[in-house]
């Protein structure tokens, strides 16, 4: 599903990603986790081409890429296989918690408004938003509009969803539903790709975690090897500053 080979990116003199190579299966969940700075949300962003990396090679499902000439149209391919949940919700502040869905498939997936519009209510009440649908994001909670993002990125039926610390805004009675759930969608066997400081969360949802560190994936591995400290001593001290 999801192939990176030699991927650099770097931002003036800094590294921020240094040859980055993984592979993600078809309805695997992969959690990043790793100290500020280490390069994860630059990682994730590069897997949809917010951030275009200098150099390597990348596939998501049939479409394959050379970062050294990838071309506009290439680019639009790579955003169509995939969906982003930003930390700060990236909602529209003008349009409802219904517009921010139907928008983006009317004019990203060319459906009609009508379509759009049913599609729109079925991802929200998806997501436990129904009666939510003609309010704006000042009215809901930081929760809620986790939950419209959510509900977004999942209308776009991608071929992979990319959560980039989906939690890290939200107080913890938010975070606690909003974690529930993507442990819910992740039971949809979809192929998820995930940057966490949620130690517990990524224990339980994950098939497999990377740490990173410096800008490089220093060690990936099952659950079981990171949390019972397995994979190194680093990990093993980074895993307790967090409680699981």
């Amino acid at each position: 599903m999801i192939s990176v080979q030699g991927i650099n990116k770097r931002f003036h003199t800094f590294q921020a990603l240094a040859d980055i190579n993984f592979s993600v299966a078809p309805q695997e969940v992969v959690s990043i986790i790793g100290p500020s700075g280490s390069g994860k949300s630059t990682l994730l962003r590069s897997l949809n081409l917010l951030v275009k990396p200098d150099s390597g090679k990348m596939a998501i499902a049939d479409i394959n890429v050379d970062m050294a000439k990838i071309s506009h149209q290439e680019i639009n391919k790579i955003r169509q296989k995939t969906s982003m949940v930003f930390q700060h919700y990236n909602l529209f502040r003008n349009k409802t918690a219904l517009e921010n869905i139907t928008e983006v498939l009317r004019y990203g997936k060319k459906l009609s408004a009508r379509v759009a519009r049913e599609q729109g209510l079925h991802y929200l009440n998806t997501v436990g938003l129904s009666s939510k649908a003609d309010a704006y994001p000042a009215t809901l909670s930081g929760g809620q509009q986790q939950r419209v993002g959510i509900a977004r990125a999942l209308s776009l039926q991608p071929e992979v969803i990319l959560m980039d610390e989906p939690t890290s805004s939200l107080d913890p009675e938010m975070r606690r539903g909003v974690l529930r759930l993507i442990s819910d969608i992740a039971q949809q066997k979809l192929t998820m790709v995930i940057v966490t400081h949620e130690m517990s969360f990524a224990r339980e949802i994950s098939d497999r975690l990377f740490f990173m560190e410096q800008g490089k994936i220093t060690a990936q591995g099952n659950p079981e090897q990171f949390f019972n400290h397995e994979a190194n001593s680093r990990i093993g001290a980074f895993v307790n500053d967090y409680e699981i």
